[in-house]
Parts: structure tokens; C-alpha cells; sequence
């Protein structure tokens, strides 16, 4: 039986009809997981009447006869919450990326039809308190929860496919404490719950689907409960009407024909944002800021918007402008190109990237700061693409690894590209860091090491000596050894 026959039979038996398992209504061949419809390839390929249609086109609804619906979407991060907003609004109005919390505050999204008004506000990653790491993640979960708390009804997201193969404790966590109360003063909302990514289950996983859903009931009184392919579409049409009749008389948030409450300018930080997290590695897009510098309308109807992306250091800098500005360049192509889609304009981009107080080669700044900077991008870099770490060694660089020599960066990319192992994770212990008396810097690394088909991990100590060359920094030593007493 598949899925959505478990799904009927299930409603059926228990005649829960204020917890429906929804399912989009369309068929499907019997042959393909259930929920698969045609892909889109992103968001903003969508035709969207609400970007495309001016304000002379709409229809003016008096304010009495409007109705309005404010809906906070919460779920752990990386469950689909901003790919969801898109979905529903029919546009990028919130970074998408498969890292966890790409979303830094609450965005506002909106879809109006007729008299009936959506306001969606994607609110960053929520967990429960014992998931903390740290005062700012602290602060940007109790703006979550605040954010919450104001909606009249909320929509919990869950990924589904991940919850299914390896279970989240952060996800029974957080309905736990939308149960006793995430705030002081907290007053329980109307809640759907929304069993995302549905697309990437198989037939046999439709029960422990159905018995996903028992247990979140058990822990909260879900009002419905709907099975959806945010990133595809699937039920989010279904979703998305019985949001508009839950409407009741108010006044509307943004005028009929926007899609959301930020100008283009906001809507560049989000796009840009989005691809950095995309092109970059692991922790550097979380360290970076963008700041606006201007954004104008030109004569012939283009607008010329420009961005600072201010980073920590110069090592991350170098990082995130990439060998002649490759990787920061390809950001702006790719942003430019979003834009120009959702703007329905041309768009010049301009973006610098910077580093706040920079001052030339000679004051380093934190050594530290730097050396954490560079080891994660190096182990990030040597676990996905050896090939990219060739950028990193200076031309005539020196290596030995466990004892064999190799000099020159193209001789030492060989030598690492032909290890006898594919893949393979770094755990680092510590890094120390010192200013050496030549202007560079002396990193140290321990940790561990595990290759593919091993179960027991090395220890491995590594030296390398970072000189600084223009705005970044370039390997010239590098020494690995392990551990093996």
C-alpha cells in the first residue's frame, strides 16, 4: 500500500478529522515516490503576478473588507523553512541553502488573493534551550520564538527524510517546548504541523511516515497535519488554500501586488547572501556580513545596487575573492542573474569585499583569528576537492608528508590528490598560531584522521607557515606527521 493509500486508510480509521494527514491531489504513476511532480530548479523561475503586475493593475480593496492571516513558520535549522516561504509566495524572498541557519531574522513574505492576504514570516532556526550554542544563537532563537508569538497560527516544519533515517532530538525538543511554552508569557497558537521533503521517501517508507505523525501528535495538538515537496511543490497549493480561508478581517500587511516588505536592496542581501553559502566552504559564510552602500534607479530603468561583504580577516578575505576574483565574481554573476529575474529589470551588482579596520601587510591582526580561519578552509578543502587545495601553496613551497619531500605547489597537489584513500575527515584537536620573525605566521594543528574503510582514527600533528602575499596569505612550509606511539 502506498503512501498515500496509508495516509486515507489511516484518516478512515481513526476519524481524527482535525489532524488530517493532507496529500496533494494529484495522481501519480505507480512507479515513482509518492509526492514527485514536475521540478522546478529554483524559486524565482516561477511566474509571479505579485512581481510582475504594477500597482495600476490591482484591484483596490477597501481596508474594510480586507482580511489578513499572520503565520510564523519555526522549525530546527535546515528543515525547508525559507524554501517553503518561497514556494507559497511564488518568489526568493529568504536565502535557500542546504547549510543550517542561512536565515540571521525574521523575513516577511506575503500572497494575496482577492480579499484574503498571507503574511509568512520566516523566523531563523529554532531549538530548544539545552541546543544552545552560545548568547548571539540564544538571541536569535528567543527573536524567533518572539516573532512566533505574535501570528495568529503557526506552521512547524519537519524534515521528514532526515527524521525518518536518523532522528533529530532537536525536533522532539522544540515541539516539546512549543507544548510548555518557549516564553514566559507564551499563549499556544493554532499549529499545523508540515512533514516536508515527502518527495524523497519510498513506498515502504509511507508507515514510518504515518508513525512519524503519531508522535508529534502525542506531543502537541496539531490542528492538520500536511505532507509536502516544499523544494518541488508538491501540496503547496493545497497548503497555501487552506491558509487564505483561515483569513479573517484585517488590515492588509503589504499592498496587493507585493510579494514581500523588503525593497530591492533587502531582496540583493538575501540573494547574495544565498550564493555565498553556496559557493563558499563550511563555517565562512556564517562570519561574514553585508552591508549596504547604495542602491538607485538609473535612467535607462536598470538599478545599480553595490554591497560590502565585511569578513573577520585577510586570510578569509583572500578566501572569499577567490585567485584573481574568481569566487567572488561568480557570486555576483549568479546573484545578478536572480535578481534580474525577480526585479524584472536589469540590475548592475557591485560588490567589494572588506575587512573592517584593515590596514596593509605588517599589522596582522589576531593570529588566532586567522589560523582558525585557515584550518578550516584547508581540512574543508582536502575532504571535497584536494585538487582546490593547489591554490593555497605558494609556487615554490616546501612539504614533507611523513617524511617525503615534495616542493613546488604542483608537485605537492600530486602528491596529496594520490593518496591511497578518497575520502576522509578531519576532527581538529587544537591550533596554535604564532607570529613568525619573517612577517608570516606559524600554524600548528593535532587531531585525528579517518579514512574511508577505516573504523579506528589516526592521530596527526601538521606545521605550515602562512606569508602573506597582497591582501591573503600562501603556504611556503608545510610539515604532516602521525601519531602512531
Amino acid at each position: 500500500m502506498g503512501l498515500q493509500e496509508e495516509a486515507a486508510a489511516f484518516s478512515q480509521d481513526t476519524g481524527q478529522d482535525s489532524s488530517t494527514v493532507r496529500q496533494p491531489e494529484e495522481s501519480h504513476a505507480k512507479t515513482q515516490p509518492p509526492f514527485r511532480t514536475k521540478r522546478h530548479t529554483n524559486t524565482e523561475s516561477m511566474i509571479v503576478s505579485g512581481v510582475l503586475q504594477s500597482p495600476r493593475q490591482a484591484e483596490v480593496v477597501p481596508t474594510h473588507s480586507q482580511q489578513l492571516l499572520q503565520t510564523g513558520i519555526i522549525g530546527v535549522p535546515n528543515s525547508g523553512k525559507s524554501t517553503l516561504t518561497n514556494a507559497l509566495v511564488g518568489q526568493k524572498v529568504t536565502a535557500v541553502s542546504d547549510k543550517t541557519n542561512t536565515t540571521g531574522a525574521a523575513r516577511l513574505g506575503a500572497f494575496t488573493e482577492d480579499t484574503s492576504q498571507v503574511a509568512l514570516y520566516d523566523t531563523p532556526g529554532v531549538v530548544h534551550t539545552r541546543s544552545l550554542h552560545g548568547p548571539r544563537h540564544a538571541r536569535s532563537v528567543r527573536s524567533a520564538w518572539g516573532t512566533a508569538s505574535q501570528c495568529d497560527m503557526l506552521m512547524c516544519i519537519v524534515d521528514a527524510h532526515r527524521q525518518i533515517l536518523k532522528p533529530d532530538i532537536r525536533v522532539y525538543g522544540l515541539v516539546e517546548e512549543l507544548a510548555s511554552g518557549p516564553l514566559p508569557s507564551w499563549d499556544p497558537l493554532p499549529t499545523v504541523l508540515i512533514l516536508n521533503k515527502v518527495d524523497l521517501l519510498s513506498k515502504e517508507q509511507g508507515v514510518p511516515l504515518l508513525q512519524l505523525r503519531d508522535r508529534f501528535m502525542q506531543l502537541f495538538p496539531f490542528q492538520d497535519v500536511f505532507c509536502i515537496s516544499a523544494r518541488h511543490g508538491a501540496g503547496v497549493q493545497e497548503l497555501k488554500q487552506y491558509l487564505l480561508e483561515r483569513c479573517k478581517p484585517g488590515r492588509w500587511i503589504v499592498r496587493s501586488w507585493e510579494a514581500t516588505d523588503m525593497g530591492p536592496s533587502e531582496i540583493a542581501t538575501e540573494i547574495v547572501r544565498e550564493n555565498l553559502f553556496k559557493r563558499l566552504y563550511k563555517e565562512i559564510p556564517y562570519n561574514l556580513d553585508i552591508v549596504d552602500v547604495s542602491a538607485k534607479y538609473l535612467r535607462d530603468g536598470s538599478i545599480r545596487i553595490e554591497k560590502h561583504i565585511m569578513v573577520a580577516t585577510e586570510l578569509i578575505r583572500g578566501i572569499v575573492v577567490g585567485t584573481k576574483g574568481a569566487v567572488i565574481g561568480e557570486v555576483g554573476i549568479a546573484a545578478r542573474k536572480s535578481l534580474e529575474t525577480i526585479l524584472a529589470k536589469r540590475v548592475h551588482l557591485i560588490l567589494n569585499v572588506k575587512v573592517p579596520g584593515y590596514e596593509p601587510v605588517g599589522s596582522m591582526g589576531d593570529p588566532n583569528a586567522i589560523a582558525k580561519a585557515f584550518q578550516e578552509h584547508y581540512y574543508s578543502t582536502f575532504g571535497s576537492n584536494r585538487q582546490g587545495l593547489a591554490g593555497l601553496y605558494k609556487e615554490d613551497a616546501f612539504m614533507s608528508f611523513e617524511g617525503q619531500p615534495a616542493q613546488g605547489s604542483q608537485a605537492i597537489t600530486q602528491k596529496l590528490t594520490s593518496l591511497p584513500f578518497q575520502q576522509v575527515k578531519h576532527h581538529i584537536t587544537s591550533t596554535d598560531a604564532q607570529p613568525s620573525t619573517s612577517g608570516g605566521l606559524l600554524v600548528f594543528v593535532t587531531g585525528q584522521i579517518l579514512t574511508e574503510g577505516e573504523s579506528n582514527p589516526l592521530k596527526f600533528s601538521q606545521m605550515f607557515h602562512l606569508a602573506a602575499q597582497g591582501s591573503s596569505f600562501v603556504i611556503t612550509n608545510d610539515i604532516f606527521r602521525l601519531n602512531l606511539a
